[in-house]
């Protein structure tokens, strides 16, 4: 019977799992999580839920697809590039939602600056 070899509680990978996928959702958040703190760090303040809405809405775009093509399965126990997609999707449109219209406009460059 020894040489079934299942994966049992103390395993590291699941069955059919890549060893290095458990490092990549902590790559992916702190790839989009760092340019929106510069971001919060070099714009005015009236900028930053505009501009951290756009970043982190691209992040969601390129994790689902990373995701997709990766065929990273959806119901995982475990904490993957589509949890992270869709926490990048949820707090994206939040802080666009929040942002007023004109500083959004402002940042895009279709309203003039404020004086």
């Amino acid at each position: 019977m020894n040489h079934l070899r299942t994966a049992g509680k103390w395993a590291r990978t699941a069955p059919g799992e890549p060893h290095m996928s458990r490092g990549l959702p902590a790559i992916a958040a702190s790839l989009v999580v760092a340019p929106v703190v510069v971001l919060a760090w070099l714009l005015p303040p009236a900028l930053v839920l505009p501009a951290s809405s756009l970043v982190l809405l691209m992040g969601a775009a390129i994790a689902a697809l990373a995701a997709w093509l990766g065929r990273i399965e959806l119901g995982a126990s475990r904490i993957t590039l589509w949890d992270l997609a869709g926490a990048f999707a949820f707090i994206g449109f939040a802080a666009g939602a929040l942002s007023e219209p004109m500083h959004a406009a402002q940042l895009l460059g279709v309203a003039p600056p404020n004086p």
